[in-house]
């Protein structure tokens, strides 16, 4: 389990960059990231209008932020950053286990 104060922002970043790593496209992770919205308006009413204000200000939107994350070299920084490879491939694996 990954969490953090409110279970959407740093843990949905984390969740982003474990999809992706497990091979789930930009478009399959926004889906999924819309269904985690719905069940976090259900915890914080507020959190969509918030959320909508910091996109407008930034020009961009869910999908395009995604985007943008997965088109970067996240693989390479997290090595450059002191991760093996091989530890990449062994959390790929256990991440797509049966």
């Amino acid at each position: 389990m990954i969490s953090c104060g409110r279970g959407c922002d740093r843990t949905g970043f984390l969740a982003l960059l474990l999809l992706h790593l497990c091979g789930v496209s930009a478009a399959d992770i926004a889906s999924d990231y819309a269904l985690s919205m719905e069940q976090m308006i259900e915890r914080d009413p507020g959190y969509a209008e918030e959320l909508t204000t910091l996109l407008e200000r930034h020009g961009t939107s869910i999908e395009r932020a995604i985007s943008a994350v997965v088109a970067e070299p996240i693989l390479e920084t997290l090595t450059i950053g002191g991760l093996k490879a091989e530890e990449l491939e062994a959390l790929r694996d256990r991440l797509l286990e049966p």
